[in-house]
C-alpha cells in the first residue's frame, strides 16, 4: 500500500530543474543507455561537463543512445561509451582499471541494476543479489582511487550516487540467519527479491559514507537516490501478466525519465551535509525504520560485515586498499572527531593577515590555484582546519592509530607545509601553556613518518617555543606568560627581519630531551637529513640553538649555584644534537 501512495505522491511532485555548472568535470553513468541515465547523462552534456561516460552491457545500444544526446544537445566528442557488464566480476575489473586511468572523475552514479521474475545464478549468487548488491558495491570500491585522486588533486567534493528506490522500505532481511547472503540466496520468493536487495543497497551506502570519512584518504560525498516511479529499461523483461500491471501503473501515475533523471543530478550536486543520507524527490529522507535505532544500526553492521567478506573473496585486498586501516572484520568504524560546525564554534587561532603568505606548487597544485591571492586564502583556511584538529586531538586524548587516520584525511584536504603543521603541534595551547602535552611526542613520529613534518621544521618550531629563552632573557611578568621580541627570516627568500610577540612553554624541558634524542637518533640512522637542502637547514637552525643552549645553560648554572645542583643533564641530548649535526 505504501508503495502505491508513493507512486501517486511522486505523480504530483515535481523535482526542480538542477542548473550548476559542470565545466571541467568527468561523470560516468552505469547503465546509461537509456530510460533515467540516458537523460541524466543528457543533462550533464547540456550543463557543459568536460566527459560524460556511458558503462553499458551492448556497446550498440550505448552508441545509440551517445547520438541521441550529440543531436539533441549539438555537443560533439563529450559523450563516449564505455563496455561493463556487472554479470561479469572480470569486466567489473577490466572497466575499473580504465576508470582508475582518468585524470578525473567528479561523479560516479551506480544506476545499473535489474528486476527479473525468475530465479537464476550470476556469479555464484542470486541474480538480483548479485548485479544490485554485490557487483554494484565491488565496482564502487574499485573505483575508489580515482575519486580520491580528484579530491585531492582538485580540492574537490567527488560524488557517489547509488540509484535505489522506495521499494527498500518494504525490504526485510533474514539477519537471524548466521548467513544472511546464503539465506537470500536459499530464499525461494523471487517477488521480495528486489525490495530486499534495495533495502541492502541503502546499507552499503550509508556504512560505506562512514568508512570513507573514516579512512583519512580524502572526502567523498555518497548518498542513495530515488528517482520514482519512471518508465525505464528496468521494467522491459517482466512478464506477463506483470508487464501489463506495470504499463498501467506507469501510464497512471509514472514519471517521465527526464523527470527522474533530476533525482540523479541532485544526488551528483548534493552538498555535505546529505553524506551518507538518502533521497527522494530531489530532497533529504528519512532511512527505513529498520535500519533506524540500536537494532538497525547492529542489523547494518552485520550486513555490512558479510558483504565486506564476500567482496574480499571475490577481490582480495580490495577493502583494506581502499578504505584503508580500518578493522572491517569488526567493523570499527570511527566516529567523527569533530564537525563543521563546531569547528566555526571554536574561536580560530589568531592568524597575523598582514604578512605575505608563502606561495608554492604545494598550494598551487591541491588548491589548484592559479594566483597568489587565492592560494593564501586557501592556507589561511586550512590554518584555522589545524588549529582546531590540533586542541581536539589534545582535549580527547586521541591515541596514535585514531590520530594516524585523522590527519590523514585532514593533510588530504588541508594540506601544509612541514614548517606550519610542526608549528601547530608544538605551540602553547590556549588551554595550558604551561608544558608539553605527552601525546604531542607520539604525533610528531606519526606525522613524520607521514612525512607532513621533517627534523628541520621541528627544530624551528621547538627553538620559537622553548622555555630555555627564559633563561636566557628577562621574562615579562605578564600573567605568568613569557613573551619576548623574536626576528624570525624566512627560509626561502631573504626578507626584512619581521617582529612579533611569541607565547612560550614555562617549563618544556623535558619534553625538549625526548624530542632531541628522537632527531639525535634519526640523525643518526641517517633518516633526518636526505639533502642538501635539509642539511642546510639544520644547520642554520643548529646555529641558533647552540647560542640558545648556551646562554640557557650558562643563566641556569649562575642560578643555581648557590644550591650546589647544577643541571648538568641540560647538555644531553642536546649535546649529542649538536655534536652529531656538526660533524654530518
Amino acid at each position: 500500500m505504501s508503495f502505491l501512495l508513493n507512486m501517486i505522491h511522486g505523480k504530483f511532485t515535481t523535482i526542480p530543474q538542477q542548473e550548476e555548472d559542470c565545466t571541467d568535470k568527468v561523470v560516468i553513468i552505469t547503465g546509461g543507455n537509456g530510460g533515467i541515465a540516458l537523460e541524466a547523462a543528457r543533462h550533464f552534456t547540456q550543463l557543459s561537463a568536460a566527459q560524460v561516460i556511458l558503462a553499458c552491457r551492448s556497446l550498440e545500444k550505448g552508441d545509440h543512445a551517445k547520438k541521441d544526446i550529440e543531436e539533441t544537445t549539438g555537443k560533439q566528442n563529450v559523450v563516449e561509451v564505455w563496455h561493463l557488464d556487472l554479470a561479469s566480476h572480470d569486466s567489473i575489473r577490466e572497466f575499473a582499471d580504465r576508470v582508475n586511468k582518468l585524470d578525473r572523475l567528479d561523479v560516479f552514479i551506480n544506476n545499473a541494476g535489474l528486476l527479473v521474475f525468475k530465479r537464476e545464478l550470476i556469479e555464484g549468487h542470486e541474480s538480483m543479489l548479485s548485479i544490485n548488491v554485490i557487483s554494484t558495491a565491488l565496482l564502487t570500491l574499485l573505483v575508489l582511487p580515482a575519486l580520491r585522486q580528484t579530491s585531492n588533486r582538485f580540492n574537490i567534493i567527488p560524488h557517489i550516487v547509488i540509484v535505489s528506490s522506495d521499494a527498500a522500505f518494504e525490504g526485510r532481511l533474514p539477519v537471524q540467519e548466521p548467513n544472511f547472503i546464503k539465506a537470500l540466496d536459499e530464499q525461494p520468493s523471487v517477488l521480495e527479491h528486489y525490495s530486499k536487495t534495495k533495502l541492502v543497497q541503502l546499507i552499503f551506502m550509508t556504512q560505506l559514507a562512514k568508512a570513507i570519512e573514516a579512512s583519512g584518504k580524502g572526502y567523498i560525498v555518497v548518498n542513495g537516490v530515488h528517482p520514482g516511479f519512471c518508465s525505464t529499461p528496468l521494467f522491459d523483461n517482466t512478464p506477463w501478466p506483470f508487464n501489463l500491471i506495470f504499463k498501467g501503473l506507469l501510464a497512471l501515475f509514472g514519471r517521465t525519465p527526464e523527470v527522474g533523471s533530476r533525482a540523479l543530478l541532485a544526488g551528483a550536486f548534493a552538498d555535505e551535509s546529505l553524506n551518507g543520507k538518502f533521497m527522494s524527490n530531489g530532497a533529504f529522507h528519512e532511512l527505513p525504520k529498520i535500519m533506524q535505532g540500536d537494532e538497525g544500526e547492529e542489523m547494518c553492521r552485520k550486513v555490512w560485515e558479510e558483504l565486506i567478506s564476500i567482496l574480499e573473496e571475490i577481490e582480495p585486498g580490495v577493502t583494506k586498499k581502499v578504505l584503508w586501516r580500518l578493522d572491517l572484520s569488526k567493523l570499527m568504524v570511527l566516529p567523527v572527531l569533530f564537525s563543521a560546525e563546531q569547528i566555526r564554534a571554536k574561536a580560530p587561532l589568531f592568524i597575523d593577515r598582514s604578512r605575505d603568505q608563502p606561495f608554492n606548487h604545494r598550494y598551487e597544485y591541491p588548491f589548484a590555484m592559479d594566483s597568489r591571492a587565492a592560494a593564501a586564502e586557501a592556507m589561511r583556511s586550512a590554518i584555522e582546519y589545524w588549529s582546531q584538529f590540533v586542541a581536539r586531538c589534545i582535549s580527547q586524548r586521541l591515541d596514535t592509530e585514531k590520530f594516524e587516520n585523522y590527519v590523514r584525511l585532514v593533510h588530504d584536504q588541508h594540506p601544509l607545509p612541514p614548517a606550519l603543521v610542526a608549528d601547530f603541534f608544538l605551540r602553547p595551547q590556549p588551554s595550558n601553556d604551561n608544558s608539553l602535552d605527552p601525546r604531542i611526542p607520539p604525533y610528531l613520529q606519526v606525522l613524520t613518518r607521514l612525512g607532513y613534518v621533517d627534523a628541520p621544521s621541528i627544530l624551528k618550531a621547538l627553538y620559537k617555543y622553548s622555555s630555555l629563552h627564559a633563561y636566557a632573557q628577562q621574562p615579562n611578568a605578564n600573567d605568568g606568560k613569557e613573551t619576548e621580541k623574536e626576528t624570525e627570516q624566512s627560509d626561502d627568500k631573504e626578507k626584512d627581519e619581521q617582529k612579533q610577540k611569541v607565547t612560550r612553554w614555562k617549563s618544556s624541558y623535558w619534553a625538549e630531551e625526548v624530542l632531541f634524542y628522537g632527531i639525535t637518533k634519526s640523525v643518526v640512522e641517517g633518516k633526518a637529513i636526505r639533502d642538501s637542502k635539509t642539511a642546510l637547514d639544520m644547520t642554520r637552525i643548529i646555529s641558533k640553538l647552540m647560542v640558545l643552549f648556551t646562554t640557557a645553560f650558562a643563566a641556569d648554572m649562575l642560578e643555581q649555584l648557590h644550591t650546589a645542583q647544577v643541571r648538568d643533564e641540560m647538555e644531553s641530548s642536546r649535546a649529542a644534537l649538536v655534536a652529531r649535526v656538526t660533524a654530518d
